[in-house]
């Protein structure tokens, strides 16, 4: 199974060909699959930007707020370029926001104290999340091309713990990880970004898990005993501790069948060569396991 977890996530922005850093526009971040969200793990804030302007922080209920980082900004374009300044980042559980009610997922509120510069919508849909950054031009309040460049993160922090609630007797995690580590000792999540010129990067981060050690799987098939030359239907059986296992694959023969939900598969083939055959079983999680049955002239 796999267990409530929190995302931490660290990114340095590379810079342009005129030494500036690049203005970004979209980020796509794939978690590794079998991570799952849930919105219900804290309460729901639908501030519009505007909201966050007349209100600050106090625009969202907090209880709803999920994480917390910082942001070093820079000045692309004609502008001068500037020394790296901070804003603080506040991420919020939202569902269903004024500016986009289609939208599921978290927003990440840029500010500095209590006052808002910045709000970014981040979709999450199954284990990838998405969203687009408007330019935020130098001077405030120009036309979206921003002539004289705009504001663009140099470096980004964001810590998102691990959180929970129970609604009505039901628990909600906010991120579950994958029911199962990998052997390398970890899981992959990759950020995609891309900049106003069109150009693209890819950041890895790794999250450490425990490498689970492969659960034991038991094989029988039946019939044990077949006449050579004869076509003959096998039913192979895989369980682990008494329970079904689906979704094997099993080799008999030159056939290669799944376990369905009762964690039987069947093939029918004629047996040429007399002796002992091997039926072969693997399963994602599992250790390997076979069988055998003998095939008589």
């Amino acid at each position: 199974m796999g267990r409530l977890g929190g995302v931490l996530t660290t990114e340095a922005f590379p810079d342009g060909p005129d030494g500036k850093v690049k203005a970004h526009r979209a980020t796509h971040i794939e978690y590794p699959p079998g991570t799952r969200f849930d919105v219900a793990a804290a309460a729901n804030c639908q501030a519009s930007e505007a909201d966050f302007q007349q209100k600050g922080l106090g625009a969202c209920p907090a209880d709803s707020k999920v994480g917390e980082g910082t942001a070093e900004v820079e000045t692309t374009g004609n502008a001068p370029k500037s020394e790296p300044f901070t804003f603080d980042i506040t991420v919020f559980n939202t569902s269903h926001p004024k500016d986009d009610p289609s939208l599921e997922g978290v927003m990440l509120v840029f500010h500095s104290g209590d006052q808002v510069t910045n709000v970014i919508l981040s979709k999450i849909e199954g284990n990838v999340q998405t969203e687009e950054t408007e330019p935020t031009c130098v001077p405030p309040g120009q036309p979206p091309q921003c002539p004289f460049g705009e504001f663009a993160p140099k470096r980004v922090r964001v810590d998102a713990p691990p959180n929970s609630r129970t609604v009505d007797g039901v628990i909600h995690n906010g991120a579950t990880t994958p029911p199962t580590c990998p052997a390398i000792g970890h899981w992959t999540i990759r950020h995609g970004h891309t900049y106003s010129d069109g150009t693209t990067d890819t950041f890895v981060n790794e999250l450490p898990c425990k490498a689970t050690p492969p659960r034991p799987l038991r094989v029988t098939v039946k019939p044990g005993t077949v006449r050579a030359g004869r076509s003959t239907k096998f039913t192979v059986t895989a369980i682990s501790d008494r329970t079904p296992v689906p979704g094997a694959r099993v080799r008999v023969g030159r056939s290669l069948v799944r376990t369905g939900s009762d964690g039987r598969a069947s093939a029918t083939l004629r047996v040429h060569r007399p002796g002992t055959h091997t039926v072969r079983a693997s399963a994602a999680g599992y250790q390997r396991a076979s069988a055998t049955y003998r095939a008589t002239r």
